[in-house]
């Protein structure tokens, strides 16, 4: 489809330096809030003013003159028609374009005739053709994959499928902490536990993936408090930390052919071999379940990774990269351990070798970079997280930039605002955590509450399939019709609702549109057919079907701003302008055929864009509800 925004910028720079041999691009084209504004709005002329001894009013009335006798024009069947059928004034200095019934027609036709509206986009972007990298969720083995993972999924998914339809390769990863002070509270934590509990790791190995998650969330949840309250806990953690580097070590030896760079070993003094070979089993054991785990809720929330990453194995690697770089002096030794003086750039001082000769997160962040762009060369890498780390990341990135600035100009840290509930921001280390499979089936079953109270009839396996589509919409888009930086209070009720701003609703709308087609059966006209013939067509049709051509427009626009919410919006207000029609006009049973062919294909159209933008935004739909 002609992707009209492009060419009217091409269309009034070329007629305003014919008539003011001025070349002028620093001008807006927006959607006008008033209907009888039209479909297109330029202030072309208010900033032209300023380069010419004229008022805005007077180049906008010449302007739109000139632009009436050169009229943006397309083809369709052998034949040329006017875009436009007018072009108008408005004060101050406003120009507006308003469709052409013959390019209503047309929007129909080329929405029909995509196959799902989801082709890359032909216009050309700064990502078209490149290679970029997602790097999201980023859950940590042995801790409960929380609401805060399912916001970073949500943001990071999204923006990979906007990206791509921008033309690109997007090329998804998965970073997880396999390694470091947490697994230790875990790890502490399970052997407590088990100890009090008398349950050996055949009794753990029994229960449901669900409950030994839930076993190993409580355990960090222990380990993370007495680490944080009693000195010798904490002395004991700090111990329990070396050895896991050790039998993490061993685990990449063994199942990934790792060659060892540092020789963990040697930071242990007395080596308890009875407590290495226990921690061994619990850490394979832990880890393996965790990701078995995560694996799941990927599944269910439609995410599929192209690589995962383990600190395990990018701590050796940053670890030598500080290493290396003490003698350019990016980075100095500080009291027995290695730090950044971020200070000197107005940034904190953090350290990324601590005392015990072990590479804390920055340091590991810093290896990750490297590692990722060998597997992966990109030529843009988006690291999704949560805001509070916003700091944390300008550090790294900083020191990145001194060790290799051409990396550090590819990468960029996306940090989202925090998810939470009416209790407040959860906390993973006190145990007061909302697990992100809780979540999802706490909505699934308020879901299935109503679909029994609405006495909607579904076969047994194609029930369990909808509610668990309608609890992923709920909550991704609450998390996607916000701006990325902003914090989110997630409501499972309102979130539900069937009216407003809601993800079901999106789906309920797409399920009313399907069920008029289905209802009313094949249509008597094409939309070729109409193309020739005279009927009138209303003006809440006009403003849908134009609502419905701007879908790549505000597609581009999402993906090249970042901007999730840009495309949610947009899914609301096709939602708000049928819905209102639907509840006025009649459709399928409508006497006159072409207009009842005409509603029904504007109908089927609904389907296919709303289908469409949830698909870019992650979201699966339903044609039942």
């Amino acid at each position: 489809m002609y992707y009209l925004p492009e060419l009217l910028r091409q269309k009034i720079g070329e007629v305003f330096n014919n008539l003011y041999s001025i070349e002028i691009t620093d001008f807006s084209i927006e959607h006008p809030t008033h209907a009888n504004f039209g479909n297109y709005s330029t202030n072309v002329a208010m900033i032209g003013a300023k380069l010419v001894k004229e008022s805005p009013m007077e180049i906008a009335e010449k302007l739109a003159v000139k632009l009436k006798s050169l009229p943006i024009t397309f083809d369709y069947n052998s034949a040329v028609y006017n875009v436009f059928s007018e072009v108008t004034v408005a004060g101050p200095g406003f120009v507006n374009f308003h469709f052409s019934l013959d390019w209503i027609k047309y929007v129909l036709s080329q929405t029909l005739g995509a196959k799902n509206c989801l082709n890359a986009s032909s216009i050309s972007t700064v990502y078209s053709n490149k290679v970029v990298m997602f790097e999201y969720t980023d859950p940590n083995p042995f801790k409960v994959f929380h609401i805060g993972h399912l916001m970073s999924n949500s943001i990071g998914e999204a923006l990979s499928r906007l990206i791509e339809y921008q033309g690109a390769k997007v090329i998804r990863v998965n970073y997880q902490g396999d390694v470091g002070m947490h697994v230790a509270m875990s790890l502490w934590g399970l052997m407590k536990r088990m100890e009090e509990d008398k349950r050996s790791i055949a009794d753990l190995r029994i229960l449901s993936l669900a409950e030994r998650m839930s076993y190993l969330g409580k355990a960090y949840a222990l380990g993370a408090t007495r680490f944080k309250e009693d000195a010798d806990s904490s002395s004991e953690i700090k111990e329990l930390n070396k050895y896991i580097y050790v039998v993490s070590q061993k685990r990449m030896v063994m199942d990934d052919q790792w060659t060892p760079k540092i020789n963990f070993t040697s930071r242990i003094e007395d080596i308890d071999n009875k407590l290495m070979e226990k921690i061994d089993t619990l850490y394979k054991e832990g880890r393996s379940w965790s990701i078995e785990y995560f694996e799941t809720l990927y599944k269910k929330l439609g995410t599929r990774f192209d690589s995962y990453f383990f600190e395990s194995g990018v701590a050796e690697y940053g670890y030598q990269c500080v290493k290396d770089n003490i003698a350019t002096g990016i980075f100095e030794e500080s009291d027995g351990a290695i730090v950044f003086k971020g200070d000197k750039y107005g940034l904190h001082t953090r350290v990324f070798i601590n005392s015990q000769d072990l590479p804390t997160y920055e340091a590991k962040d810093l290896g990750l970079a490297f590692i990722k762009y060998d597997k992966h060369p990109y030529d843009f890498s988006f690291v999704i997280t949560a805001n509070e780390i916003n700091e944390y990341f300008k550090v790294v990135l900083k020191a990145m930039s001194l060790i290799n600035p051409e990396l550090s100009k590819k990468t960029t840290h996306l940090g989202h605002g925090m998810m939470k509930l009416t209790s407040g921001k959860m906390s993973s280390r006190t145990g007061k955590i909302i697990a992100g499979d809780e979540l999802l089936n706490s909505v699934k079953e308020a879901v299935l509450g109503q679909i029994k109270i609405q006495n909607v009839v579904f076969g047994e396996h194609a029930q369990d399939i909808t509610a668990d589509k309608i609890a992923v919409a709920s909550i991704k888009y609450s998390i996607l019709q916000k701006n990325i930086g902003d914090d989110i209070v997630y409501d499972p009720e309102k979130s539900l609702e069937l009216t407003g701003n809601t993800g079901p609703y999106i789906l309920y709308t797409n399920a009313r549109a399907a069920s008029v087609l289905e209802k009313a059966g094949a249509c008597r006209y094409s939309v070729d057919e109409l193309f020739g013939m005279g009927f009138e067509v209303r003006d809440e049709e006009k403003a849908i079907v134009s609502l419905l051509g701007e879908f790549e427009e505000y597609a581009l626009k999402a993906g090249s701003e970042l901007s999730p919410h840009v495309l949610s919006g947009y899914l609301y207000s096709v939602c708000q302008k049928f819905n209102s029609y639907y509840s006025e006009v009649s459709i399928s049973s409508e006497k006159d055929e072409c207009i009842k062919s005409f509603r029904l294909h504007m109908t089927n159209c609904v389907t296919k864009v709303l289908s469409a933008g949830m698909y870019l935004l992650g979201i699966p739909i339903v044609d039942k509800m």
